[in-house]
């Protein structure tokens, strides 16, 4: 029930918005990147996603952080490995 609802998400997302440094410093510094023209192999510049750049300095973030991170990783193996066992996760 409660992943079907955003108000978990809202929530957590709101402590980490609040508690984490990380994104503070990653919000308010531009990006030091130059308009070029894309070729057809693709974008010449990638953004970087804010989670991972969070589960890459997992040991330096805030307790918050870290419970926030823990619990959705560990509902996402769980879940992996319940649904690979043709069982209901939900």
């Amino acid at each position: 029930m409660a992943s079907s609802t955003p108000v978990p998400f809202w929530i957590s997302a709101h402590l980490l918005l609040l508690n984490e440094p990380l994104l503070h410093r990653r919000r308010t510094s531009k990006p030091n990147v130059q308009l070029q023209s894309h070729s057809r192999s693709g974008c010449s510049h990638t953004p970087q996603n804010p989670i991972i750049a969070l589960l890459t300095n997992f040991r330096s973030c805030s307790p918050t952080t870290q419970s926030i991170l823990g619990y959705f990783v560990s509902y996402w193996l769980v879940g992996l490995a319940l649904h690979c066992n043709f069982l209901p996760w939900t």
